[in-house]
C-alpha cells in the first residue's frame, strides 16, 4: 500500500498524536488495511526530534528476553534485562518508540516488558502501539496511568476529502459525484480505496460497481486475513459465511457442532 503512504497525510490523526509535556501512550487498533503502519511512518517523518525508534513485533518476541533485546537495539542502547531497559529509558531525554503488529504479542511476560517501558517514559515521550486487535484489558488498564490515546477503525476511516486525495495520488481522476458512494460502500477503508483506484485505472466502468466482491479485494482478504488463521478456522468461516447473522448458538445449530462461540472469540 505504498500509494497510501505517499499520497495522503493523515493531518488530524497526526495532530491528535502530537507530543505534550506528559508521557503519552497511544493505542492504534484496527483491522488490516486501515493504515496503521503508514500512520506510524508519518508520525516518524513529522517529528522534529530524535530519537524515533521503531520495532515490528514477530512471534519470537513472545520470549521476553528477545523482546528486551529488540527494544534495546531499536533504541540504540545495550540492555540485558527489563530492569536495565527501564533504567536506560528513564534516564534518556524525550523519545518516541513505535511498536507495530502488537497483536502478535501474546506472552504475559512480554506484555509486562511493554508495561515497564510505558511506566518509565521520560516527559514529552511517546509510546505508539499498533495492532489488529485490542490488547488485553489488563494491559490497557495498566497503561492508563498517564496520558493514553486510543484510535480505532472509526478514527482511521478516510473522509471523502482524504479518499479523493488518495485516488488522485494513485493517478485516478475520479468523478466528484461518484466519490461519496464509493466511500460509503467501502466504509472509508483505506486499503479498499487504494484497490479501487487500481481497478478504475484499468476499467473506468468500475467506478459505480467496485465493492467487496472484486477479485483484488478477495485476494487482499485471503492474503492479509485468512492466511493468519489455521485450516480449521478457515473451514469454520467458510461454512458459516452463508449465514446473515452470526452467534454461537446459531452456528452450533447450522453446523451441528458445539463450541462455535469460543471459535468466534
Amino acid at each position: 500500500m505504498a500509494g497510501i503512504r505517499a499520497g495522503v497525510q493523515r493531518a488530524a490523526l497526526l495532530d491528535t498524536l502530537r507530543p505534550v509535556a506528559a508521557p503519552t501512550v497511544a493505542l492504534v487498533i484496527a483491522p488490516a488495511g486501515y493504515g496503521k503502519t503508514t500512520l506510524l511512518a508519518q508520525v516518524a517523518a513529522a517529528t522534529g526530534r530524535k530519537p524515533f525508534a521503531s520495532l515490528t513485533i514477530g512471534e519470537h518476541d513472545n520470549d521476553p528476553r528477545q523482546l528486551v533485546a529488540a527494544l534495546g537495539a531499536a533504541l540504540g542502547i545495550e540492555v540485558t534485562s527489563a530492569k536495565s531497559l527501564a533504567a536506560a529509558i528513564a534516564g534518556a531525554g524525550a523519545l518516541d518508540l513505535s511498536i507495530d503488529d502488537l497483536h502478535l504479542l501474546s506472552s504475559e511476560r512480554s506484555l509486562d516488558v511493554l508495561l515497564t517501558v510505558a511506566a518509565n517514559l521520560p516527559p514529552r515521550s511517546r509510546l505508539l502501539l499498533a495492532g489488529r486487535t485490542r490488547p488485553p484489558d489488563s494491559l490497557v488498564a495498566a497503561l492508563s496511568g498517564g496520558r493514553t490515546i486510543e484510535l480505532g477503525r472509526e478514527d482511521l476511516r478516510m473522509s471523502e476529502s482524504e479518499a479523493g486525495a488518495l485516488l488522485r495520488s494513485a493517478g485516478v481522476d475520479f468523478p466528484d459525484d461518484e466519490l461519496p458512494g464509493l466511500v460509503q460502500r467501502l466504509e472509508g477503508w483505506p486499503a479498499g480505496l487504494y484497490l479501487a483506484a487500481l481497478v478504475v485505472k484499468t476499467d473506468g466502468s468500475a467506478v459505480t460497481t467496485f465493492d467487496g466482491s472484486d477479485r483484488f479485494v478477495v485476494e487482499y482478504f485471503r492474503e492479509e486475513c485468512l492466511s493468519t488463521f489455521d485450516g480449521d478456522d478457515v473451514r469454520f468461516l467458510e461454512r458459516v459465511a452463508a449465514l446473515d447473522q452470526l452467534s454461537g448458538a446459531l452456528c452450533d445449530t447450522a453446523l451441528r457442532v458445539s463450541g462455535s462461540a469460543s471459535v468466534m472469540r
